[in-house]
């Protein structure tokens, strides 16, 4: 093992000296890089990418749905609170007294007397046969 390491420093030192000959800088060593990890180094950097993007996508649509009921549930309480004014509303205003005093405010006056219509023969054996 010992030799082998003799051997490389040996080599790299005449590398070296004939790179410093020339003028050539020497290159930092580095692990090739073969076609196989760049791909890998891609397809893990866009499935990254995709992940984010779902996320950001997902939260996106999790926030708006949120908004979307949270306004739709404030309109249905003032719907639902709009719906028992109209309800006491008509309460009211069905009530006896109300109607006696919106006929007062018309100027209407109670009948003294009534008289009935009667029906023709014909019309009241045909309502009858009905």
């Amino acid at each position: 093992m010992a030799a082998v390491a003799v051997r490389r420093s040996s080599l790299q030192s005449k590398t070296d000296s004939s790179r410093a000959k020339s003028g050539a800088k020497p290159r930092p060593r580095r692990k090739p890089r073969t076609v196989a990890r760049k791909f890998v180094r891609a397809v893990v950097l866009v499935v990254v990418m995709a992940c984010l993007f779902c996320y950001v996508n997902l939260y996106a649509n999790l926030a708006e749905t949120s908004t979307n009921r949270s306004k739709l549930l404030d309109l249905c309480r003032e719907e639902n609170i709009k719906n028992e004014r109209l309800k006491l509303e008509l309460t009211v205003c069905s009530s006896p007294q109300e109607i006696v005093a919106a006929a007062e405010r018309q100027k209407m006056v109670y009948a003294t007397e009534y008289e009935y219509l009667e029906r023709p023969r014909a019309v009241a054996s045909a309502a009858d046969d009905q």
